[in-house]
């Protein structure tokens, strides 16, 4: 199995951190979050990794040579969002693929259980959700979503900003299990959608496909992660590190 990083964007609610350079190489406990997914995704049994670049591409590809990945450039990162950043990179997809985003920090069991997964698409969600947004957010449901799944685990709703926290049955991470049939699913639905594929985001994709009834499976996280948007995410993250919350692999925790 591969997995892609999704690492075109800038990140400019980091400020100056990302001044001069992307925010998959900002640093979380002297490393960069791209050196702590790589690691994990090894750890889980993941070769072939492929890291797709926008802003200051050249400092990914310098780092291509030091943590062994493939670097591809979304030429059109500036006018594109993460939907676009993904299809620059289909002719790649040959089978199922751990796709990640780039600002988010994960463990190895819920990577394993989506590589287990036999769904053509997968997605990591968060039931406990709330405690770690109580920590991020003076109000949880400043950046919450929907997000329901029935008793099987189908994932029916998602995205959608909410009144109350009775519609959030967890929150997405951000990891997926993708196969070249779902890239045909997101496919079909963008171009009947009125909204520019450019304009997409992985999660409004999502949530048009589960609104059409296709077969999207939601995995329950297990273990902590966090999604770094801002400085004070990057000090709730290393906390998680250094506590042990996240489970990350031993050798690199050295």
């Amino acid at each position: 199995m591969q997995a892609i990083i999704l690492a075109a964007g800038r990140g400019s609610r980091l400020g100056g951190l990302t001044d001069h350079c992307p925010k998959c190489l900002v640093e979380l406990e002297n490393r960069p979050l791209l050196a702590w997914q790589i690691e994990v995704l090894r750890e889980a049994g993941i070769s072939e990794i492929v890291v797709v670049s926008g802003y200051r591409s050249n400092l990914i590809v310098d780092y291509a040579n030091s943590y062994h990945f493939i670097a591809r450039h979304n030429f059109r990162w500036r006018e594109t969002n993460m939907l676009s950043t993904l299809f620059s990179v289909e002719d790649l997809i040959k089978g199922p693929c751990i796709v990640s985003y780039s600002d988010i920090i994960y463990g190895v069991e819920i990577t394993k259980a989506l590589m287990e997964s036999e769904s053509s698409l997968a997605i990591a969600y968060d039931p406990n959700w709330e405690k770690l947004w109580k920590v991020r957010f003076e109000d949880p449901l400043e950046d919450a979503e929907s997000f329901r799944v029935d008793s099987d685990g189908r994932v029916l709703d998602i995205g959608r900003r909410v009144r109350d926290i009775s519609e959030i049955g967890g929150q997405y991470v951000g990891l997926n299990r993708i196969t070249p049939a779902a890239l045909s699913w997101m496919k079909e639905v963008a171009h009947s959608s009125s909204v520019s594929i450019d304009e997409l985001d992985m999660t409004g994709m999502l949530g048009m496909l589960a609104s059409r009834n296709y077969m999207i499976d939601g995995i329950e996280l297990k273990g902590g992660w966090c999604e770094i948007d801002n400085k004070k995410d990057l000090e709730i993250a290393g906390r998680m590190v250094r506590s042990g919350q996240i489970n990350l692999p031993l050798t690199f925790m050295k």
